[in-house]
């Protein structure tokens, strides 16, 4: 009796310590795609935020806010131009496209028309998952 008591005594502390272990590779394989997400969303935005720069003067900040799906895959991403919540424009890319388009936006007839200097831009970016 006392063997199969240790016998099962070794066969459980086994699976706690494997586990544990299928539980922390499990977390690390996560963290490695969502700092691979975050990699290719900065991306996206910064390609955002170079086309404003291109299309607009007097661009001084970018907040990228949540993102959403629609049904069709369409990934739209809103943004705030100097932190006005009055003047937004958005982009809308498929998910399986590598750069977004332009998709329009509200009050940009107070921006003025011209290019803004890409390095002075503050951006805010948003790695927020979809949806979330």
């Amino acid at each position: 009796m006392k063997k199969r008591t240790q016998i099962i005594v070794f066969v459980v502390s086994l699976l706690l310590i494997g586990g544990t272990g299928a539980g922390y590779i499990i977390h690390k394989h996560n963290e490695a795609q969502q700092e691979q997400k975050e990699k290719e969303l900065k991306i996206i935005e910064d390609e955002i935020v170079a086309d404003l720069a291109k299309r607009y003067k007097g661009i001084e900040a970018v907040q990228f806010e949540e993102y959403s799906i629609a049904p069709t895959g369409m990934l739209d991403i809103p943004c705030v131009i100097n932190n006005k919540k009055t003047i937004t424009i958005r982009y809308q890319m498929y998910l399986n496209e590598k750069m977004p388009r332009f998709a329009g936006g509200y009050n940009l007839e107070k921006l003025r028309n011209g290019s803004s200097d890409l390095n002075k831009i503050k951006i805010v970016y948003n790695f927020k998952e979809f949806g979330k």
